[in-house]
């Protein structure tokens, strides 16, 4: 609740809060109401509507050219000014396109730099999207970034081993969005050892195809993972989020088993990925995944989601399970109604409480009509 949220925030001092990436006016209401009276609020959003309903509004356009000439010199402190100027102007200084190119220049030796650059350049010139569409000017910015996302993508085919390199790019595009992962989840992914999976993800992160974060974790932006996904043919999409959800439902369960259960707090993203591609492939990985991640979910206080993702295993038991998953699945409704009962504020406790006693009742029900193996 905001008041609870302000409450909390109240005896900080002085405060920057940012709301990121908003696209919806609505959800800044109880952000506002949140804010302590010495907070200041920072939104970013791509939408002009909740620009102006903010306040001041400051738009963030493409870099400046010395801004551009600055990001280049960061990798590539050897390349000329003319040349990094030429190469800003290809991508027309967009921030991720010229990030995307300069990661990947850097991946070659300094004679083959003025190549490169005019092969960018001319593929730019030609004007073409991925679709083969000429450009618009409406829409010059995004096709340009999708240039570079495919001349990126391409350059990776040239390097040695570089079919498998683009088929682990696709596979990370399976990955939950705008979420950070270690180096076993990409393992999992690509059947490889970690050892051999390191190696490949420093290859991506000295293209820029990814960020190295803190403690070992990756992230992959949200338009680079569209654009892997985007590449993926349908037996990739068929095979890689299994494989993710298995990969992180075995996690799971190993640290649930030792009572480390907190250790995958950072990963609860994917693992709220994998659960909804559950729910429509596999029931029984979906009634494993609410089982492990119970302790976790009421460790980090998500009493409310620990029972949403209960009903949903139930509802889809319901649907297509058998008795045995019906009533397995009331059982943790039971589990999760008394996790609310206790975390979720302004629940009726009383009314969880006998909810929950409901549940237990009918999924013992259940279960006695069902034969013992």
């Amino acid at each position: 609740a905001p008041e609870i949220v302000r409450g909390l925030l109240a005896d900080h001092g002085r405060l920057l809060l940012v709301a990121d990436n908003v696209w919806e006016r609505a959800a800044l209401t109880p952000i506002r109401a949140a804010l302590p009276i010495d907070a200041h609020l920072l939104v970013t959003t791509r939408d002009e509507r909740v620009a102006r309903d903010v306040g001041r509004p400051i738009e963030l356009d493409v870099l400046s050219v010395p801004d551009a000439l600055a990001l280049v010199a960061q990798v590539i402190p050897d390349l000329s000014p003319a040349l990094a100027g030429r190469l800003a102007q290809a991508v027309s200084r967009h921030p991720l396109a010229l990030e995307i190119a300069v990661g990947d220049l850097a991946s070659h030796g300094r004679d083959e730099w003025a190549g490169l650059v005019a092969r960018l350049e001319a593929d730019m010139t030609l004007g073409l999207a991925l679709d083969g569409a000429p450009l618009d000017d409406d829409l010059t910015r995004v096709r340009r970034l999708e240039i570079v996302l495919r001349y990126s993508y391409d350059a990776l085919g040239r390097a040695p081993d570089g079919a498998t390199l683009q088929r682990h790019f696709r596979a990370v595009g399976c990955l939950a969005y705008e979420a950070n992962f270690a180096t076993d989840a990409a393992a999992a992914l690509w059947e490889e050892n970690e050892v051999a999976a390191q190696a490949q993800l420093n290859i991506f992160a000295a293209r820029s195809l990814l960020r190295r974060q803190a403690r070992g974790r990756w992230q992959q932006h949200a338009i680079l993972r569209g654009f892997a996904l985007q590449q993926q043919g349908a037996t990739e999409r068929d095979r890689w989020p299994e494989r993710h959800a298995r990969h992180y439902l075995d996690a799971m369960a190993a640290a649930d088993d030792a009572q480390r259960y907190y250790i995958m707090a950072p990963d609860l993203p994917n693992l709220r990925h994998a659960f909804t591609w559950a729910l429509q492939e596999s029931l029984d990985t979906a009634q494993a995944l609410l089982s492990h991640c119970a302790d976790l979910l009421r460790s980090q206080n998500l009493g409310a989601e620990y029972l949403r993702w209960a009903d949903r295993v139930l509802a889809q038991a319901q649907h297509s399970g058998s008795p045995r998953a019906v009533g397995q699945a009331l059982l943790s409704r039971g589990n999760a109604l008394q996790a609310a009962a206790t975390l979720v504020v302004g629940a009726d406790r009383g009314a969880r409480l006998r909810q929950a006693l409901a549940a237990y009742d009918e999924a013992l029900h259940m279960l006695s009509d069902v034969p013992l193996d």
